[in-house]
């Protein structure tokens, strides 16, 4: 019995670490898209999906890519020890998910299900508008970027 009480301290050692490791990564990422002042998006995905497949195609497009200048974009493998860590801490269910990120860390709207072209533009756009009012001396909540959707993204959750 000592022996299986020290695997299990050393286990619960082992996972404390790889948690705290998992929660700096979000904390260096809302860091970086803080220090470089863009927004940050974030995608969780697995290799699996076919929707997160499609929606790759929808992120090497020359348009996307030109519009993901200037914005922090990370992605997380739901699969992976710290992908799940993150998906549980911030509610996602799903693949494809993705995240805008306000400068606290925590999620101000999102994106469920493979997005086309047109929504995760409207997105992206609604993220930095999002990014610059954050900052806006003196501005207020509300406005027509807030009032488009239920999480305050722009089109519907999926």
């Amino acid at each position: 019995m000592p022996r299986r009480a020290a695997v299990l301290a050393v286990l619960a050692v082992l996972a404390g670490a790889a948690l705290t490791s998992c929660a700096s990564s979000w904390d260096q990422s809302v860091a970086r898209a803080t220090q470089r002042d863009q927004p940050l998006v974030v995608e969780f995905y697995a290799s699996w999906c076919k929707p997160c497949r499609r929606f790759e195609q929808v992120l090497g497009d020359p348009e996307v890519v030109a519009a993901l200048q200037g914005i922090t974009f990370e992605r997380y493998d739901f699969d992976s020890s710290e992908g799940q860590f993150h998906a549980r801490r911030l509610g996602v269910r799903g693949v494809p998910t993705v995240l805008a990120v306000g400068r606290d860390g925590v999620p101000i709207g999102g994106l469920k299900g493979a997005s086309d072209k047109p929504t995760f533009l409207d997105f992206l756009s609604w993220t930095r508008a999002r990014w610059r009012a954050d900052v806006a001396p003196g501005a207020a909540p509300g406005g027509a970027a807030d009032a488009q959707g239920a999480d305050g993204s722009p089109g519907r959750s999926r």
